[in-house]
């Protein structure tokens, strides 16, 4: 299952039968419009303030699916949560995988790792914008120079 990301202020997401429809505003004023299945969605993230249909967020949660808010600069701001817990047996194995200090130890390495490369794409992506590239490192050149530094 993926997450659902929609960074574009300016977006609208609703619902259309057993899925969501995406419509981004494009710069000549016309509207993109994307049909994303709502079965291979597990979690949706709003960035900035894009606008949701009061049936989308409530099918998201019918479906289990917490829809989380965020600034336009990645702030938490908070999240709209289903009733009930979708796999109790995933948590157990949070619990189990928290009270190993080596599992623990290697679970926020790759945490780290992957919030570095995805706030480095977010960062690349708002820089192409502004049409002034920065040079591009892989995830693996960051990390490096990160560890060199400590």
């Amino acid at each position: 299952m993926s997450v659902l990301y929609i960074t574009q202020a300016d977006a609208v997401l609703s619902k259309n039968y057993e899925a969501f429809n995406v419509a981004l505003k494009q710069s000549d004023g016309s509207w993109k419009k994307q049909t994303v299945a709502a079965q291979t969605v597990e979690q949706v993230v709003l960035m900035g303030n894009p606008q949701v249909t009061g049936d989308a967020l409530v099918y998201a949660l019918e479906l289990g699916m917490p829809v989380h808010y965020l600034s336009s600069f990645g702030k938490y701001l908070g999240s709209a949560l289903p009733g009930y817990s979708r796999n109790g047996q995933l948590r157990l194995a949070q619990y189990k995988l928290y009270s190993d200090p080596v599992g623990r130890l290697e679970l926020v390495k790759a945490i780290v790792t992957a919030k570095i490369h995805n706030q480095y794409q977010v960062l690349y992506r708002h820089n192409e914008s502004f049409q002034s590239p920065l040079p591009r490192k892989g995830t693996e050149t960051i990390l490096r120079d990160i560890r060199q530094r400590q």
